[in-house]
């Protein structure tokens, strides 16, 4: 009989063990900025000229058949952000080195506003912003362009999918304020850079800080490691989830469910562009509308759904709805046309 209830204990050990090793290694491929010694990390974009982009599977890149004009858009930004762009560093509130570029508007002149740029997991300001950067710097917008912490030029070992990057992003803001004393600021994000913009809602931003748009962002880091762990593993969520969140808790000083979106955006005192793809399956479509369900009693927040659109694709999808979007809500936020 206790070679029974010694096989059962050996058992149960074994599968805590495994059970703990899967969380770590959920922990690691996640947050950690090079999760692996192997592990592939993109270069810097402002280092070289950009390569031609592909997709998933080595084609070219070319999504609604914006591949060409993607690809002018991204050696334009480079070329021009060699030419006229300024570069900017900034220690963080936990003394990380971030770095983020400037660039002018079209012709020199006094910008209407700067658009301070917040790109997603993994990504950089460039991959997600070239097509609509040439837009805003034509449009009479200066373009400010961060690396997020454990990216690009900016230090940190620990992606925080905007838990920590909030308070960066709030900084980043302020230092446009002392840079470019009373020009109106919008904080757009992309994907992980929209949870960033969103979770930044809540904050004491600074006065200069207009408005916010936040395109594909999802409910909570809890929420997406959830459906990642489903849909990328097959595992079941409980226990690799919570234990996950509790060595992030010990090892970061945070769990993955401190920032929830729409407590956030309850919290905003300027308006809110909301944006999401219908045919968004990374950062479900559902996701976005469920944020805009919590909070568009409070009159701060406007919707915008982009039918057809994948992932960080609205834009490009359906640019003539999303400019307008765009006009209606810089109006709100009183930066002139």
């Amino acid at each position: 009989m206790m070679w029974l209830l010694w096989t059962l204990l050996g058992i149960l050990c074994l599968a805590l063990l495994a059970v703990c090793l899967g969380a770590a290694y959920l922990y690691r491929f996640a947050l950690s900025r090079k999760p692996f010694p192997n592990s592939y990390v993109k270069p810097d974009p402002w280092e070289t000229e950009p390569a031609p982009r592909k997709a998933d599977d080595g084609s070219p890149y070319d999504p609604c058949g914006w591949g060409e004009r993607i690809r002018e858009a991204d050696l334009w930004l480079y070329a021009a952000m060699k030419e006229k762009g300024t570069a900017y560093t900034m220690t963080s509130y936990d003394g990380l080195k971030l770095r983020g570029h400037y660039l002018p508007p079209e012709g020199g002149a006094a910008p209407r506003g700067i658009i301070l740029m917040v790109h997603g997991y993994r990504s950089s300001a460039m991959w997600d912003f070239a097509v609509a950067a040439r837009d805003m710097h034509a449009d009479g917008f200066g373009c400010f362009m961060i690396d997020q912490r454990a990216h690009g030029g900016s230090e940190g070992k620990t992606i925080c999918y905007g838990v920590k990057e909030r308070y960066d992003v709030r900084d980043w803001a302020a230092l446009i304020e002392r840079e470019y004393p009373g020009v109106p600021v919008i904080l757009d994000g992309i994907s992980m850079g929209s949870a960033t913009v969103m979770a930044a809602a809540a904050l004491d931003l600074p006065q200069n800080v207009r408005g916010i748009i936040a395109d594909c962002g999802y409910t909570s880091m809890e929420d997406m490691f959830n459906k990642s762990i489903r849909e990328w593993f097959h595992l079941p969520t409980w226990p690799l989830v919570p234990l996950s969140g509790l060595y992030s808790r010990i090892l970061n000083g945070f769990g993955f469910h401190d920032v929830k979106s729409a407590d956030s955006l309850r919290q905003t005192k300027v308006p809110v562009l909301l944006a999401h793809g219908e045919a968004d399956t990374f950062v479900p479509y559902r996701m976005g509308r469920e944020i805009w369900e919590k909070v568009k009693d409070t009159g701060m927040v406007t919707f915008l759904s982009v039918p057809e659109a994948e992932h960080g694709l609205a834009y490009i999808t359906d640019r003539g709805a999303y400019r307008r979007a765009l006009d209606a809500f810089f109006a709100r936020c009183g930066i002139a046309g």
